[in-house]
């Protein structure tokens, strides 16, 4: 998968982070004033509740009803909307932590980057190195008169194989 090529410069927006941070805090600000809301809410719907309870007549009571549900209904919507914003305050903070990714893995390709120019320096003269190595060894073994001969490693197999007498144990029921 290949990155947009204006991904890695969020590292140097420092903005967006400061804007991130803000987000954040303003977030958690209203998330606390709609769950306010919310208690209060919950509170006029229990009190709400206890008056229909109360009430003996059917005509008030019936009026109380309805009240009462527009209320249920707007708790349940305030409820919605803090979760929502709660989930956008974790999705913010998600974003954050992937800023620093981003930054971490751009400073890590910075550094490969630079190592990327002094290996491709160093890799020929460690096969110069090498080369003069290797020929140094076939000097010195003409020098030295050792023939090269292909030599056995490990053990040979036997040719033949002994018989081995294995008696099984009788089933005893």
């Amino acid at each position: 998968m290949q990155l947009p090529i204006n991904f890695f410069p969020l590292k140097n927006n420092t903005n967006l982070s400061k804007r991130t941070i803000q987000a954040i805090r303003s977030l958690e600000t209203e998330i606390k004033a709609i769950h306010s809301l919310r208690n209060r809410l919950e509170i006029n719907v229990n009190d709400s509740l206890l008056e229909i309870t109360k009430l003996g007549n059917k005509e008030i009571g019936a009026f109380y009803i309805d009240e009462y549900d527009d209320l249920v209904n707007l708790l349940n919507i305030v409820k919605s909307v803090e979760m929502l914003l709660q989930n956008l305050s974790v999705k913010i903070d998600s974003i954050r932590y992937f800023q620093e990714f981003v930054n971490i893995l751009d400073s890590a390709m910075y550094s490969t980057r630079i190592i990327k120019s002094d290996i491709s320096r160093i890799v020929p003269a460690i096969d110069s190195t090498l080369y003069r190595i290797s020929n140094s060894i076939i000097e010195m073994k003409t020098v030295l008169q050792i023939n090269e001969t292909p030599a056995r490693r490990g053990y040979e197999l036997p040719v033949t194989i002994p018989e081995v007498n294995i008696e099984l144990p009788v089933n005893i029921r």
